[in-house]
């Protein structure tokens, strides 16, 4: 029986997963590790080479597209995910109407929702801890001894998921070690064949780099040559810098504190987390205390313990980045709001004297809270129909001259162009690169061993040799000119060093014209590229020849960029005309300003102080101009910030 109810739980989340997936590849990190799963190789650090591994399987079976196949493989492990927390919340609730809802109420919450439809590895940590946390809590709860089967099944799942995501999955460990402390000695006495089956576990790591050396396709870092390089890919070294922001402190950590605790109140809609508090309070009157601290200690692992270990500016980006780590703290919260929900319903029948059953009034709650939370949460997590990153891939790819070299640089750019590339062999006669030699195996030198200085040498000598037409995204050596098209630069080496034109080729600006015409994106991170794209947009349309002075189309500009960063970029345009109308310059900076706390990040939030600071230096008005960049710097005290070299330029007249 618990077997087809289980099974049902499984149809039912799988159904509204697969339904609701993105049919193309989007964005997050969906598109590397899209392609690090179809061409079996290695995505970034710390490299997951077990959901690379299984999403390569996944990627092989001929249904949808190969981006669809890899979504189904998140949806499968969501699904199972559920599945599990079913038969935990069985153990400790006894009650079949309580369990399902705890297995629906996660399959339908907010983040975990969005995790289970893209190329993602959580919903796989998360299937791999629920599964040692049902073992876990079934150990605990039985009478007779355990068996060696049962020790060894644990440390082998276990090391199967540090293949996956181990730092997620050692900040979640205190709580297994909590449920089965009283049963330790036993689980020593086969420690040491248990570490044998652990390192079982851990074989996707030595394919990892078996695979490396064999030059596939995407491999993130190229060749794994030796332990160091090994550690460096593992211990996520490369990635220091990104999680341990200059300038983040004791206050960002507690606002991310604050910040993952109202995350878990609102996944399941504003009644989802009161029910979840009660259900905390009450935990510690129905269950042995070596579970509910466990439970505490494995939401905590991967929300407040985690907030406290990084050191992230406390901004919009960062804010979306930590929101998709706490999965098993959802799920955990999720096991108190369903407890919340039949202490809920027995203190109502107390006061009211209801004459219906506690089944009953259990089943009018759980559908109450479901449906909430379905109604709140599918507008965000519905994107059969998202093709933004498939429209800009397209867009982009569809215009570049026959035979050219494409220089890429952003998650976007390398996910959304090399699915399209490399997979669906959209413009096979396009070559892409990587401007810091990662991802791709068209690599121009050792990335683990790159730095400012040769990475300018190297780039400069490609550049030098090349007789293919080259485009970018971002920076490279300034060599030569560039046409500025808005979504790309085309490197010209028939102009001298740092000259600029600007154009609008047809494809793009079409591919503008629409991102226009959105108001609202759901995605976050759609939400940001759709800002960036349209302030590359107004960049190119306030340098192109009717944006000149004598030729100002204030309405155009007006309805061409919008938006925080669009609006600083007009007016950072305007400002170098010769004579600028300061009135509407200053009228961009100050809606600018109004918009400023939607911000992305810092050097975002900065933009607009040091915009400000250019048009007090071009009316001569230097001390207000060195004060506003003061703050600029002491706000995000980076040394790339403009606000350095612009504060350091300043001359009193």
């Amino acid at each position: 029986m618990e077997c087809l109810i289980a099974l049902s739980v499984f149809a039912i989340v799988l159904t509204l997963y697969l339904w609701s997936a993105p049919r193309t590849v989007v964005l997050e990190d969906d598109g590397i590790f899209i392609l690090a799963a179809y061409f079996n190789g290695i995505a970034h650090s710390p490299g997951y080479p077990l959901f690379t591994l299984l999403g390569h399987l996944a990627s092989q079976i001929p249904i949808g597209s190969v981006a669809y196949r890899v979504h189904a493989a998140s949806a499968l492990f969501g699904a199972l995910s559920c599945v599990c927390l079913y038969f935990i919340a069985l153990i400790l609730f006894k009650d079949r109407v309580l369990a399902y809802a705890s297995a629906i109420c996660l399959g339908v919450s907010k983040i975990f929702w969005s995790q289970s439809i893209i190329a993602e590895v959580y919903t796989l940590n998360a299937f791999i801890f629920l599964s040692l946390l049902l073992i876990s809590i079934y150990l605990a709860k039985i009478n007779r001894a355990l068996s060696c089967r049962s020790i060894l099944t644990i440390f082998f799942i276990y090391g199967l998921g540090l293949s996956n995501h181990w730092p997620l999955l050692v900040l979640s460990t205190p709580a297994l070690i909590i449920i089965l402390w009283f049963r330790k000695k036993e689980i020593f006495q086969h420690f040491i064949l248990g570490t044998f089956f652990l390192f079982l576990g851990l074989l996707p790591y030595a394919w990892m780099v078996i695979r490396s050396q064999m030059d596939p396709v995407i491999s993130f870092y190229g060749p794994i040559d030796s332990f160091k390089e090994f550690w460096f890919m593992v211990s996520r070294e490369g990635y220091a810098e990104a999680d341990s922001n200059i300038g983040a402190g004791y206050s960002d950590k507690i606002k991310f504190c604050a910040y993952a605790l109202k995350e878990t109140l609102t996944q399941l809609g504003p009644l989802g987390g009161v029910l979840g508090i009660i259900g905390f309070v009450r935990q510690w009157k129905y269950w042995d205390k070596s579970i509910c601290v466990g439970l505490v200690f494995a939401y905590l692992g991967s929300t407040i313990i985690l907030a406290n270990l990084l050191g992230f500016n406390f901004d919009f980006f960062h804010k979306i980045t930590f929101k998709v780590y706490p999965l098993i703290s959802y799920a955990i919260f999720i096991i108190w709001l369903v407890l919340g929900i039949k202490e809920t319903v027995v203190f109502i029948k107390s006061k009211l004297a209801m004459d219906s059953s506690i089944q009953a009034t259990n089943v009018v709650f759980c559908l109450a809270v479901v449906s909430t939370a379905l109604f709140v949460n599918l507008p965000h997590n519905y994107r059969a129909n998202d093709v933004l990153a498939k429209n800009y891939a397209y867009t982009i790819l569809g215009s570049l001259k026959e035979n050219a070299v494409f220089l890429t640089a952003s998650d976007l750019d390398v996910g959304a162009l090399g699915y399209f590339n490399l997979i669906e062999n959209v413009r096979p006669d396009v070559t892409l690169y990587n401007i810091l030699s990662l991802v791709f195996n068209t690599r121009l030198e050792d990335p683990m061993s790159l730095d400012t200085d040769s990475n300018y040498e190297t780039l400069s000598n490609f550049i030098y040799i090349q007789d293919r037409p080259i485009y970018f995204v971002t920076s490279v050596p300034s060599l030569y000119g560039a046409i500025d098209f808005g979504i790309y630069l085309e490197i010209d080496k028939s102009v001298g060093n740092d000259l600029t034109s600007f154009n609008v080729n047809p494809k793009g600006k079409a591919f503008m014209e629409r991102l226009l015409l959105i108001d609202k994106l759901y995605d976050p991170w759609e939400s940001i590229i759709h800002k960036l794209l349209i302030s590359d947009y107004c960049r190119v349309y306030t340098a192109i020849p009717p944006m000149l002075e004598d030729q100002l189309d204030k309405s155009l500009i007006r309805r061409v960029c919008k938006g925080y960063l669009a609006l600083l970029v007009a007016a950072n345009s305007l400002i170098r005309q010769e004579k600028p109308d300061y009135d509407f310059i200053n009228a961009l900076i100050n809606e600018a300003k109004d918009l400023q706390h939607g911000a992305v990040n810092l050097e975002d939030f900065v933009r607009y102080d040091i915009v400000y600071a250019k048009m007090l230096m071009k009316q001569g008005n230097y001390s207000d101009a060195k004060q506003v960049l003061k703050r600029a710097i002491a706000i995000w005290p980076k040394p790339v910030n403009e606000a350095y070299t612009l504060i350091e330029n300043i001359k009193q007249p």
